[in-house]
């Protein structure tokens, strides 16, 4: 089964924080909690609702083969020595596989792991590899990075989308957010994606600019399905689409995307990224 892994981000004011990456299935449920509350206050379901599965339940179509990173707190002071070393010591993370999951590259991750198999806990707290894992904690933010497969200009890419970027509301204005972001970027352009392609409200163009991101002029992207397609154009919306390019074809069909309406179609559970 797929575990968490995690590295280092450094923080001047309250210490050193952890990014925690992991498939969104996999995520310890006491973290997941966590970020559907960030979540919920950001998006409130409909009418007040608890959402179906409560507070863990994933919120992502899983054939995008979701991936969680988070930015967490731990519950103690941690230093590096206890628990990090290469990543080409930890396996094969740093890759999209046929579970389509982006890895970390070469980044700094855990000599251990947390385990979220049978027995391990509620919460994933009951098996660690090797080391201390934050599975406690006080998540800071959170993003999740899909994945799909989609035909532009007579070619076939393999992309990869932000999706439900959030920062704890207490927490805003402090860099974390961008943080995070610009390590997603990081890792996307290390995995095996062409490109990474989301949409983002135009206020936060800058936001996603300084994180390494470029916005792509004029052009659309249509979620939903062929069938009910979901245009980042549609009345009501004032949106930018945001791009990196990361492989040598996509960097070959850039142009191409500009002013362009891009076929992504995710589906009809995550209809635009």
């Amino acid at each position: 089964m797929p575990r968490p892994e995690g590295g280092w981000e450094w923080d001047g004011d309250n210490g050193r924080m952890w990014v925690v990456r992991c498939p969104e299935a996999v995520t310890p449920s006491g973290l997941r909690a966590q970020v559907r509350r960030l979540q919920r206050e950001v998006w409130p379901e409909p009418g007040g609702e608890e959402p179906p599965g409560g507070d863990v339940a994933p919120v992502h179509d899983p054939a995008l083969a979701p991936r969680s990173m988070l930015l967490v707190e731990p519950e103690r002071a941690l230093e590096p020595a206890d628990s990090v070393e290469p990543a080409d010591s930890v396996g094969s993370a740093g890759s999209v596989g046929s579970a389509g999951s982006v890895g970390s590259g070469a980044s700094v991750t855990f000599r251990g792991s947390v385990d979220v198999s049978e027995g391990a806990g509620a919460d994933g707290a009951g098996g660690v590899a090797g080391s201390a894992v934050p599975v406690g904690g006080r998540v800071v933010a959170a993003l999740d990075v899909l994945t799909t497969t989609f035909t532009h200009d007579g070619r076939r890419f393999l992309a990869g989308g932000l999706s439900t970027v959030v920062t704890a509301r207490a927490e805003r204005g402090r860099g974390y957010g961008g943080r995070l972001v610009a390590a997603a970027r990081r890792e996307m352009a290390a995995s095996a994606l062409d490109l990474g392609l989301f949409t983002c409200d135009r206020p936060l163009q800058g936001f996603y600019e300084r994180a390494g991101w470029e916005p792509l002029p004029g052009t659309v992207l249509l979620g939903g399905t062929p069938l009910a397609p979901f245009p980042s154009d549609q009345p009501g919306f004032d949106k930018v689409t945001m791009a990196g390019f990361f492989s040598a074809a996509a960097r070959r069909s850039r142009s191409s995307f500009a002013h362009a309406r891009v076929a992504l179609y995710p589906g009809s559970i995550d209809r635009l990224w």
